[in-house]
């Protein structure tokens, strides 16, 4: 997998419409590869064509370091997920799109996971910070670890309210 992202990366860096980041332009554009209103809104925005091409570019080549450093791996996964997703929605290319998110998932399960949990503590710090100025946090005794936590894993602050 790390081959085929390599390879087709550094192909599109060769490519002059990807250097100058109209690529996703002219793609976009082909009758075949496109979903009529979303594609057009895509291509009509300059924005979202330059950023478009170059984040394909450098996820691409770079998707390999993503699964070799363990702390880039929930990044990674978000990126692959996306990126196939973008695929299928944007091109019609569903068939292809899930494929590959199935075959990056066999190496990115643990950042899916990472990437989940880190999501969640997001939502619960934002929830107690909504929940108003009487919540109180404790932390769980250190002395009696959770079982069923990963080593090197720190309990979540329990919210309670006064």
């Amino acid at each position: 997998m790390c081959l085929v992202y390599v390879v087709s990366g550094l192909y599109k860096v060769q490519g002059q419409m990807w250097q100058d980041g109209t690529a996703l332009f002219y793609v976009l554009r082909v009758p075949e590869f496109s979903f009529p209103e979303l594609s057009h809104f895509v291509y009509e925005n300059d924005l979202l064509v330059f950023s478009g091409t170059y984040v394909t570019v450098l996820f691409l080549v770079y998707f390999p370091l993503g699964i070799l450093v363990p702390a880039l791996r929930p990044w990674a996964t978000v990126m692959s997920i996306g990126f196939h997703l973008g695929i299928g929605l944007l091109m019609g290319l569903t068939g292809f799109a899930l494929t590959m998110v199935a075959c990056d998932l066999v190496f990115l399960s643990k950042g899916l996971d990472e990437a989940v949990l880190f999501s969640t503590r997001l939502i619960q710090k934002a929830r107690s910070r909504t929940s108003g100025g009487n919540a109180v946090d404790r932390k769980a005794p250190e002395e009696h670890p959770s079982e069923d936590r990963q080593p090197g894993e720190k309990d979540l602050p329990v919210h309670l309210s006064a």
